[in-house]
């Protein structure tokens, strides 16, 4: 049952008010607009985000924007994202799939569901692995060189710029052989 004391919304409501909102985007599109239909829905999305902002900016007994940033800080985007819509997702893309055309169409989706997945890996890894090269010698640790790319600036938090020192990974770990670097 619903808690009526409560202004929050919970998860269930979000996702009632957007799939109710779906539908009568999807049905002003089919009848009005006549737009492909993800087409419209984005179209349309969009739209009514543009259309509550500046309901927002202009209106002064709305506060949605408080609104919202309170919603997005209680909802866990992993477990939302990951657990929650990430399956259905694929389920409604694995059902529109034409399997007569996956089938003459079996080699390139092959290579590219193989050989197009190393490759990006091997590309993505050595990215990373020039970042990693191209920080101080001296940090050698892979967390503490991710962390000293800190961008909250919190003194004392991983980022050594906040506290003045001219090299982070150092403001991490106290300096070579235990002197700060300064």
């Amino acid at each position: 049952m619903h808690e009526t004391t409560s202004s929050a919304l919970g998860a269930f409501d979000i996702a009632a008010i957007l799939v109710v909102a779906s539908a009568l985007f999807g049905w002003a599109n089919h009848h009005f607009i006549k737009l492909p239909h993800t087409i419209g829905l984005t179209v349309m999305g969009a739209v009514a985000a543009i259309l509550l902002m500046v309901a927002d900016a202009f209106i002064p007994g709305i506060t949605l924007d408080n609104w919202v940033a309170d919603t997005l800080e209680q909802m866990n985007f992993t477990d939302t994202l990951l657990q929650g819509m990430l399956s259905f997702l694929l389920f409604a893309g694995a059902l529109h799939v034409d399997l007569d055309r996956l089938k003459s169409n079996w080699l390139p989706v092959l290579l590219l569901s193989t050989v197009g997945v190393i490759i990006s890996t091997l590309i993505v890894g050595a990215a990373m692995w020039a970042w990693v090269a191209t920080r101080p010698r001296h940090c050698t640790d892979l967390v503490l060189c991710v962390r000293s790319v800190d961008f909250t600036n919190r003194p004392g938090f991983g980022s050594g710029r906040a506290q003045g020192r001219k090299r982070p990974c150092i403001a991490a770990i106290g300096g070579r052989r235990g002197k700060p670097v300064q």
